[in-house]
């Protein structure tokens, strides 16, 4: 799986307003999962400082790299599976109350579209350690 051209060109093109408010995107990210599931609360760890600075420290590098993502693959983070529906649809939701009226369809979409794709990165490169244990 690829990104589409125009994926890669709205979320480079969107990427500053989301590292410029990751703060803002990594609370409402933690917030809208817990609402949804507050089992991940205990998963997260009650989300710590630590933790929030990981998640902007990653939606920052992914941001700005989401043309060579490939790249990235050895420092995503393990997101359990259970959970990545729920990260997903939580971490749009981020993006749609940051961007507010902004938040155009092609630019959730585009998100949705890399979040997938990261997703894929992700569940292959475990397989891979897995195959190779």
């Amino acid at each position: 799986m690829c990104l589409s051209p125009k994926t890669v060109e709205v979320c480079k093109l969107s990427a500053p307003v989301i590292v410029k408010h990751s703060e803002t995107v990594a609370s409402k990210l933690y917030e809208k999962l817990y609402e949804k599931s507050p089992r991940t609360k205990e998963l997260f760890g009650g989300t710590s400082e630590a933790q929030y600075k990981q998640f902007k420290r990653a939606i920052t590098l992914y941001s700005k790299n989401i043309d060579k993502i490939k790249t990235l693959d050895c420092s995503i983070p393990h997101i359990d599976s259970e959970y990545n529906s729920m990260i997903e649809k939580s971490l749009l939701q981020a993006i749609k109350d940051v961007f507010g009226d902004a938040a155009t369809n092609d630019i959730i979409e585009a998100w949705k579209e890399s979040y997938i794709f990261l997703e894929d990165i992700v569940i292959t490169r475990e397989k891979e350690l897995y195959a190779s244990a």
